[in-house]
């Protein structure tokens, strides 16, 4: 992969390279096997030039576990404005096994559709019969195919919607980019449509800048709560009042079964 140009194991691992990018590439990282060490340049060398065998196994990661800790909590710090706690005892890892994995070859339109991050989701117990929907599987990952018009998503959500006929093995994607700063909300954008929220608010109107659901592909609705938000609080992005009637709507109606007594 490193060879086609699918990967750049010299960035990944953050040694400096001839790739050029730092805007919108993830912030991986590459480790012994069963270790935290990261490969040296050396190792990396002679992988490349030798191919495999020629040093101790490694595996490459789109993000550190750290990081993706770190985008947990700010995306359970932020559920919290829509009187939901999230928890996240297990951090595993799925190994890319297809050409379809990376980049990741789903988009919103069909084709290519969703299929295959919801095989992804199966893998991580997922049945679609008396799925556990308090559980959400969520996966950071390196690239989207691009779309038509050359086009990445920054995430993906599988929804569970069955008063909107949307039905599947539910699940939230996205891609670990830089700056983290910019982008350290998408999971918990991601996590929004799971629970049942739209690019659109609850009326049907553009989101503003300062709203978590917002996205660039619609219009947006720029007020005053925006400029205040960023201008003089704290300079996040939130859910809405209106946000957490809709995630309830969705706990009580289409996710009942699943989720209440």
């Amino acid at each position: 992969m490193h060879d086609s140009g699918v990967i750049n194991l010299w960035a990944l691992a953050g040694y400096v390279s001839d790739c050029g990018k730092i805007i919108n590439e993830p912030d991986a990282e590459v480790v012994y096997a069963g270790t935290n060490l990261h490969v040296s340049a050396a190792d990396i060398e002679d992988f490349l030039r030798d191919g495999p065998g020629s040093v101790p196994e490694f595996h490459v990661f789109a993000i550190s576990r750290a990081k993706f800790r770190q985008h947990l909590e700010t995306a359970n710090r932020k559920a919290a404005a829509l009187g939901v706690r999230l928890f996240y005892p297990t951090i595993g890892a799925i190994e890319a096994t297809s050409p379809h994995h990376l980049p990741l070859d789903v988009g919103e339109n069909n084709p290519p559709g969703d299929a295959v991050q919801q095989a992804l989701f199966q893998q991580m117990g997922r049945t679609l019969i008396n799925d556990d929907l308090s559980t959400i599987p969520a996966i950071s990952h390196f690239h989207y195919v691009l779309d038509s018009v050359g086009h990445e998503l920054f995430g993906l959500t599988s929804w569970f919607r069955p008063s909107s006929n949307d039905v599947a093995m539910s699940g939230v994607t996205y891609r670990n980019r830089t700056p983290d700063w910019v982008f350290r909300f998408v999971l918990a954008h991601e996590i929004g449509h799971y629970w049942g929220l739209n690019h659109k608010d609850r009326n049907g109107n553009d989101r503003s800048l300062d709203q978590i659901m917002y996205a660039p592909s619609t219009g947006i609705g720029l007020d005053a709560s925006a400029v205040a938000e960023y201008l003089l609080l704290n300079g996040e992005p939130r859910f809405t009042l209106d946000d957490a009637r809709t995630v309830w709507d969705w706990i009580t109606v289409d996710a009942a079964a699943s989720l209440l007594p």
